[in-house]
């Protein structure tokens, strides 16, 4: 697994994520004010480090593009950078699933339906995913696999297993 996570290294999309954060924490950053005011011109500047660090990355809407984790009206209102991030994770967890991923998927979101399907459910989710992303990708493996054992045990009981 960690030879996996080494592989992906990109220097350029990691020198983007520390200016996205730096941008968004520090507040002697001098885009910091406009980054928090949503200002185009720091959006524009972030989008030209994402689509430097990952020029490959094809938009959501061509066939190419592996099974979306999100929704699709997700989807369709992904920023560069988040369409940076979500290829880079889901390329992750086909190497780490490999034949299982659509299952590993499916499962996965049975699981998640079954423990998060009420709105105030679907809040506790955000807050637990966003806890589980920034522990890092084996930890979003993990949770996904969980997520996946869960939705196999509904599946099971559903049709009348234990």
């Amino acid at each position: 697994m960690d030879s996996e996570l080494s592989e992906m290294s990109n220097p350029a999309l990691d020198a983007a994520r520390a200016e996205l954060k730096d941008i968004a924490t520090n507040p002697n950053n001098p885009r910091h004010a406009g980054y928090q005011r949503n200002d185009s011109q720091v959006s524009a500047y972030l989008d030209g480090l994402y689509k430097k660090a990952c020029p490959e990355t094809p938009p959501p809407d061509t066939p190419t593009t592996p099974t979306s984790l999100r929704e699709p009206e997700q989807a369709n209102t992904m920023t560069l950078e988040d369409r940076a991030a979500q290829t880079e994770v889901e390329e992750m967890l086909r190497r780490s699933f490999g034949d299982d991923f659509d299952t590993q998927m499916r499962d996965m979101r049975v699981g998640g339906g079954y423990l998060f399907g009420t709105k105030e459910q679907q809040t506790i989710l955000e807050t637990l995913s966003q806890l589980i992303t920034d522990l890092g990708p084996l930890a979003q493996v993990r949770g996904i696999r969980f997520l996946a054992e869960i939705g196999q045990l509904v599946n099971n009981h559903k049709g009348g297993r234990s």
